[in-house]
This record gives C-alpha cells, structure tokens and sequence, in this order.
C-alpha cells in the first residue's frame, strides 16, 4: 500500500487513466495533480501552469511521480522557437518511463513495431481535443490536415485504454478529416500501472540509501562530538578556578553546536566546605547529536 508519501502529476488527457490505474493498484490516498495539456502550444505559460502544480502536490507528498506524453518527455520540450524548455526539472519528481503515449501504455518495443507501420496512435484525451488543436491551434483547414496526416501515417489506431466514452464517433471523425483509416487496439491500463510502481519502488530506494547515509552521517558526528568533550573534560585537570572552567565550557559549546545561548545551572556541592577539592564529571550526547548533557561537579563547592 503506497500512502500520501507520494504524489502523481499528470497531464489532464490522461486523468483518466491515471486515477483508474491508481485505483486498480489500491493506491486510493495518493494525491494526483492534473495540469492542461497540449503543453507544444505554449512554452512559458505552460511551464508556470506545471510549476504551480507541481509545488501545490509537494506540499502534499514528499516525492512526485509524474505521468506525462511526448510533449513533455525528458530532458524538456519544444517551444515555438526551436529552443527547448525543462518543463520538469525537480530532485523531488521521477518522470515515467515512456518518451510516448504508446510507451505508456504498450512498452517500447511494442510501440516501435507500430510506428514502424506509420501507425498514429490516439488515445481518448486526444480524441477529447482533436478538433480544437488541428483546426484552431495549428491552423490546418480540412485540405492541409489531410496532407499533413498522410505523410507521416498511413493509419490511425485507437489505443482503447478502457475508458467511457464515444470514441467510435470521434474516431469515426478524425478518420474522415485525416483521410486515414483506423482500427482499434484495447490496451487497458496495465503497462501504467507497471511504471507507475517501478517509479516509486525506485523512488523508495532512493530514500532507503539517503537515510543510512543520514544515519551514518549522524553517527560520525555524535562520535566526534563525544571525542572532543571527553578531551575537553581531560584537560580540565589542570584548571582550578570555578569561573575559567565556566569560560572554557561556554567556548567549546559554542564551538562545537553554533549555540545561540548556553543555560548554566548551579547543583548544591556535593561535599562539606573547605573539603579536599575535588571534580567528578558526566558526559552524555543524544543519539541524534541534537542535545547534550554536561555536568561538571567541584567539590570546593
């Protein structure tokens, strides 16, 4: 069972398959941020949208996986000046393991078979946009959408991913407006649902190794900080005046944790004045390294 330790960012034409694969994976208390797609029409303002998101779930999980398409894929993505922009760049984001919406769903070598066939693969959210982004966005009227379509597929297919909806009416369309004949291939959402665990299993032995480096780290300090009072208590040996042992002690404190401020409490003297003098003392650091108890005992009171 994954808790709220992890968050999903996804790309809103594939809400939909993202929570069905959560909910199949009883992952029911991850939190899940959609942000819009279409992020090749609008470098910058698409970027800020991602952003905005992203910290939004960050506060609400301690590392993210993100489920994106082509259009945002490793290391960045397109703008419209040729150049490209880092629209997830984040120590705390894992990106899936697709550079394709066919790799969501189906895996690399899968997929490749297809394009190898000049196959356009749609899944639903596109079929949700299509009209919008061919007609409005790129600008193609009903003659250049099919030039366009035809020289880079020679079909269309359907990756059924199970969803609701009236995908053979919109497939039906997009067919006639590209001139490209379709078929239908059912995907469901298991390939998901692999990448999706394999990121957060990867993203838990991150953890795992960076909290015994943490731990290793602490222990190392603890044992240098130990190392360096019991020195100090040594070379108290020499020193007799309550008042320099005092300066001494507030000089190594400061040296030793950077403390703001150094509490000093005075114990009633163990023995009789006027006794022999003598100095027992006890030193103890917590297992974190965060506090420390010091007790120097004077017997002259």
């Amino acid at each position: 069972m994954v808790e709220r330790d992890i968050g999903v960012l996804c790309c809103s034409l594939l809400i939909g398959e993202t929570r069905r694969a959560l909910d199949r994976l009883g992952w029911t208390a991850v939190p899940v941020a959609a942000v819009p797609g279409e992020c090749h029409t609008a470098g910058p303002t698409r970027k800020l949208e991602w952003d905005q998101a992203l910290s939004s779930l960050l506060d609400q999980a301690d590392d993210v996986v993100s489920v994106c398409m082509n259009c945002v894929h490793r290391p960045g993505m397109h703008t419209r000046n040729g150049g490209r922009l880092a629209l997830i760049d984040h120590p705390r984001v894992r990106v899936t393991d697709a550079a394709t919406q066919g790799e969501l769903f189906m895996g690399a070598e899968a997929t490749d078979a297809l394009l190898s066939e000049r196959a356009f693969m749609v899944l639903p959210g596109w079929l949700r946009i299509w009209r919008r982004v061919v007609f409005d966005v790129w600008g193609f009227d009903e003659i250049t959408a099919r030039e366009f379509y035809q020289e880079s597929a020679s079909s269309l297919l359907f990756l059924d991913t199970g969803l609701d909806g009236p995908w053979d009416e919109e497939m039906a369309a997009f067919s006639a407006a590209t001139g490209l004949p379709w078929a239908r291939r059912f995907v469901g959402t298991s390939h998901l649902e692999t990448l999706l665990t394999l990121e957060v299993e990867r993203l838990r032995a991150r953890r795992m190794s960076e909290d015994r480096e943490l731990s290793l780290r602490k222990a190392r300090a603890v044992a240098a900080d130990r190392e360096v009072l019991v020195d100090f208590v040594t070379r108290l040996g020499d020193v007799l005046d309550g008042a320099a042992i005092r300066a001494q002690l507030r000089e190594t404190l400061e040296m030793l944790f950077a403390a703001d401020a150094v509490a000093q409490q005075t114990l009633p003297p163990a023995q009789p004045a006027g006794s022999e003098v003598s100095r027992s003392s006890r030193v103890e650091v917590s297992e974190d390294g965060m506090s420390l108890d010091l007790v120097l005992r004077l017997g002259d009171g």
